[in-house]
């Protein structure tokens, strides 16, 4: 019999709907849904967004849903996925909307944690912490500080620049669903999608409450969509970064550091990706090591942490080649 969401006195809960953008993913969708169905919070939609997959992701969807009324599952054609994010909201019921990656997976107790979070301190957002998860069972923490943090209006915005205790990930967040009117995921972009969602929620003057519990696990995989190499995406991501960070050295020129060094750590992702597919005299490679030789003092004196990048910045210099090696090498080692 599939489970209608109901437990006794509980079933006036709050709906919160999680939506989940699905493409081949077949080898971690079982345990990211099971993570999902075991929420001590019940009263919970699940919006699994099938994005085209050509593996059994599909099925799964389907699979599970015939076991738990709580899942609705949308079959589309592939179109990236914003496109699935924006189908999920648009069939949304929730109160509340929150949204899960389909190879990763939450504690238990992460939505509970979340909305009395939001709703303890009158905010639009609420963040947890979690764990960047490698192979070999190896985790790296992210989140905030050890205690309840609030903040709303460029002092957010600050926080997701410099500071660091919000990130630009959705997957960390529970929203109230105000928070949404109007506002779509841009199809535009492949890579960087968080980022320009997040600038414009923030944008809205929202209040956000960051807490310090660990509740969601990054899984780390070279196939993912950061293991990407090189390419039109990683070209427009630049193009959004560098709009947001020109917009708020004009609001904001007392912080002027936290956008440029935020602007510089993209770069050097970027040259992360060139240097993975050997593109090492690609012209915009060869920009890109003029950008990080005229700016790599500044960050390493005004940059508080990022000693890997630091020191990354200091090898592309030298070598590009080197800088490339070493990036696969952390990579065999680190991702799955």
């Amino acid at each position: 019999m599939a489970y209608n969401g109901s437990r006794g006195g509980r079933a006036q809960e709050p709906l919160i709907s999680v939506i989940v953008p699905v493409y081949n993913v077949e080898k971690y969708l079982e345990r990211c849904l099971g993570s999902l169905l075991g929420q001590t919070h019940r009263q919970m939609e699940f919006l699994l967004v099938n994005d085209g997959s050509t593996d059994a992701s599909g099925e799964i969807c389907d699979r599970f849903a015939a076991k738990d009324s709580r899942i609705k599952v949308i079959h589309q054609k592939n179109a990236g996925v914003s496109a699935a994010r924006n189908a999920g909201l648009e069939a949304a019921k929730g109160e509340y909307i929150g949204f899960c990656d389909p190879d990763d997976y939450v504690e238990p107790d992460m939505y509970e944690y979340l909305l009395k979070l939001l709703q303890s301190e009158k905010a639009d957002i609420a963040v947890c912490s979690g764990w960047y998860e490698y192979k070999r069972d190896i985790l790296r923490p992210f989140g905030s500080r050890n205690f309840v943090s609030s903040f709303s209006g460029m002092e957010a915005i600050r926080q997701l620049y410099g500071e660091g205790h919000i990130r630009s990930h959705v997957y960390d967040k529970l929203y109230r669903r105000q928070v949404w009117e109007g506002t779509l995921f841009s199809t535009e972009l492949s890579y960087g999608e968080d980022h320009d969602i997040t600038c414009r929620i923030l944008e809205k003057g929202v209040s956000i409450v960051c807490g310090p519990e660990r509740k969601y696990h990054y899984i780390q995989r070279a196939s993912g969509a950061n293991g990407k190499g090189y390419g039109e995406g990683y070209q427009k991501y630049l193009q959004m970064r560098e709009f947001y960070k020109e917009r708020y050295i004009k609001k904001d020129p007392a912080h002027r550091v936290y956008y440029e060094n935020s602007y510089f750590r993209d770069i050097m992702w970027v040259m992360r990706a060139l240097c993975r597919d050997r593109e090492y005299r690609h012209p915009d490679g060869e920009r890109f090591r003029s950008f990080i030789r005229e700016h790599l003092w500044e960050f390493i004196r005004t940059e508080p942490a990022s000693f890997l990048i630091k020191a990354g910045g200091c090898v592309l210099c030298v070598s590009p080649r080197l800088f490339g090696v070493i990036c696969l090498l952390r990579e065999k080692r680190w991702v799955s």
